[in-house]
């Protein structure tokens, strides 16, 4: 018998849709990430006093 995890994950992937799959935030609120069921990543981060660098190097949450 399935999961009802299950049974909602191959709901929504008939429905050819994206969908949220993950979710994370850092304890700072500075960065997160979202999973979709498809693939896709997206990623997110703020950089504070800058000063006067123009290039900054950002470290994701999760490899691409």
């Amino acid at each position: 018998m399935a999961t009802a995890e299950q049974t909602v994950g191959a709901v929504l992937d008939a429905t050819n849709k994206r969908y949220l799959v993950e979710h994370w935030e850092s304890d700072d609120n500075l960065t997160w990430y979202d999973k979709y069921n498809d693939g896709w990543v997206e990623q997110y981060g703020i950089i504070r006093n800058l000063g006067n660098i123009s290039v900054k190097n950002v470290d994701l949450p999760i490899e691409f």
